[in-house]
């Protein structure tokens, strides 16, 4: 076990010095010494000792704890961002015109709203490439496809038009979401082993020498975590995430609604789906910020464009003339 342990470290540190290992440990590595000479095609050689092995094991779990308890509380910031975008939801719904809200109390809007209202912008709600970002996105499909069939068939004793009904299926099905999506939040560390052993390495060369058990991340490491895509774990992702799903939301019910979508195409210059979009961002951000008009006025006056002042209502217009 101890050799496997100094080739399987000796291969990682050849690596981290930009070198190729030449040949298995030479003048050494036997059970009564416990030490290995690394020699490395340039010539140059590294001893590797058993307690050095010891520090190197303890050095990688402190890591892997660290950088785990990172990546955990970022999903959980994403996954409260879904609780709280969900809440402003119901919120905004429970508000809506009486005859709209019952009459797209539905089994198909229940699903369409856990599902593909969700699964359709999820480059919006989490953007990004990075092989975090990516693993995470498959995750949040599954949760949103497997909420969208199970609300479906919540959904299908349903009375039609029962808003309470209709938003208590669609709070049940929110938590499983988040309890999936944190499930899938821990898999990384197994599903991609490679990625996450070079972030442990990267924490071990870059961590400050004089706290060598300090769990702080440190601030390379930090830049490395967010060019894979890895969330910032902190209330600005919660609110950013909560106030997309919000959006989406919003937008999979004013889109069924037959006769803003005539109003709209009756007066607008703009396409319908410009219009739509516009539509549920301004609704969005005056229901994530409400009471705050600091908040969402400078988005509605800038989605107004060169018409600005001019389009934005006359809350906004007031605030904008006494700021």
């Amino acid at each position: 076990m101890m050799k496997y342990i100094l080739l399987s470290t000796a291969a990682a540190l050849s690596l981290m010095a930009g070198q190729s290992v030449l040949a298995e440990p030479l003048d050494g590595g036997d059970a009564a010494s416990d030490v290995s000479v690394i020699k490395f095609e340039t010539g140059s050689t590294i001893t590797v000792t058993a307690q050095n092995m010891r520090d190197t094991e303890q050095d990688l779990q402190i890591a892997e704890n660290a950088l785990r308890a990172h990546i955990r509380r970022s999903v959980d910031f994403v996954a409260q961002g879904h609780r709280l975008g969900f809440k402003h939801f119901r919120e905004w719904y429970r508000a809506r015109d009486a005859r709209i809200k019952k009459e797209l109390a539905t089994q198909k809007m229940i699903a369409d709203l856990c599902g593909t209202a969700l699964s359709g912008g999820l480059n919006y709600i989490l953007p990004g490439s990075g092989v975090f970002t990516t693993y995470l996105k498959k995750g949040l499909e599954l949760a949103y496809a497997q909420a969208s069939k199970s609300a479906q068939g919540a959904a299908a004793s349903m009375t039609a038009g029962d808003v309470n009904q209709f938003l208590d299926i669609q709070d049940k099905e929110v938590e499983a979401i988040i309890t999936n999506v944190m499930s899938h939040g821990e898999g990384f560390k197994d599903n991609h082993k490679e990625d996450f052993d070079s972030l442990k390495w990267d924490f071990i060369m870059s961590r400050d020498p004089d706290t060598p058990t300090s769990t702080a991340i440190p601030d390379y490491t930090l830049k490395y975590l967010k060019e894979m895509g890895v969330p910032e774990p902190n209330k600005k992702t919660m609110n950013k995430v909560a106030l997309r799903i919000l959006e989406r939301q919003i937008r999979a019910v004013i889109e069924k609604d037959k006769m803003l979508i005539r109003g709209i195409n009756l007066t607008s210059r703009h396409s319908t789906g410009w219009e739509l979009t516009r539509n549920s961002r301004l609704r969005a951000h005056r229901q994530f910020y409400k009471g705050h008009p600091e908040k969402y006025c400078p988005v509605e006056i800038n989605l107004y464009g060169s018409s600005g002042m001019m389009g934005a209502g006359r809350e906004c217009r007031f605030w904008a003339s006494i700021k």
